[in-house]
């Protein structure tokens, strides 16, 4: 027995070292690095030829502070004054626009009808040189809109809300939010502009949410509050990038 004893030890070494080397060569499956989860779109919708991916944001990462002051006849009366050329002016319940041509724009106010679904306000909120419009809120008995006056054509545009324009200005934005009453649009609008020529693009009426505050961050893309509604008829608001393709 004693002279197979080495041989023994130096087979079972030689196993000894096969094994540890094995080990040593083995993948640690907890050392690999994870994969990173993709952006996956929560939900989608489409304006004329444009679709739109809709992403859930870190709440940390919002841009939005604060509500934007509504437009009021002091904010207008603050314009209007600082308005050196003299292009808009109040003359009692109207609206006076002189375009380059030196042809006048009239809005006139109704702002006390014998009848109420009449009523009818206008309100100035400024020049918009990128697109070069007159901006002009309008309030009406059981809704609100928002106008584009042409300072070259007069043409002008009516649209759901204040335009949020794009930083190439080849598109502008026009959201509005309305989940309670149903008295306006609740969606967007999307409008292109070309060679000084606004035209639609188009349109979505959302039913489960509504945008509140809208920031482009590029061309592509912008940031939206998405404004929903609880059980008990309360705001739920959080961002979402919404990416344009």
């Amino acid at each position: 027995m004693k002279k197979y004893l080495p041989l023994l030890l130096l087979t079972l070494s030689i196993a000894a070292c096969h094994q540890k080397t094995a080990s040593n060569t083995s993948i640690d499956s907890t050392a690999r690095p994870k994969a990173q989860p993709a952006d996956i779109a929560t939900d989608t919708f489409q304006m004329g030829n444009k679709n739109f991916l809709v992403y859930d944001m870190d709440p940390a990462e919002s841009p939005f502070t604060e509500e934007p002051a509504i437009e009021s006849d002091s904010a207008e009366l603050t314009l209007l004054r600082h308005d050196k050329n003299g292009h808009v002016k109040r003359l009692g319940d109207s609206l006076i626009i002189t375009l380059e041509n030196g042809r006048h724009i009239v809005l006139a106010s109704n702002a006390h009808p014998k009848h109420d679904d009449s009523y009818t306000e206008y309100t100035y909120t400024g020049y918009l040189p990128d697109i070069k419009q007159y901006g002009i809120f309008g309030t009406y008995y059981e809704s609100t809109d928002f106008l584009l006056v042409d300072q070259t054509t007069g043409v002008t545009t009516h649209t759901w809300g204040a335009p949020i324009i794009s930083p190439d200005k080849k598109y502008f934005l026009c959201p509005s939010y309305d989940l309670e009453a149903g008295f306006t649009a609740n969606g967007f609008q999307l409008y292109s502009y070309v060679n000084g020529t606004i035209t639609p693009v188009g349109e979505i009426e959302l039913d489960n949410w509504g945008p509140g505050q809208v920031k482009w961050i590029d061309n592509n893309t912008f940031v939206a509050e998405h404004i929903s509604l609880d059980s008990t008829m309360n705001k739920v608001i959080k961002p979402v990038k919404i990416v344009m393709q």
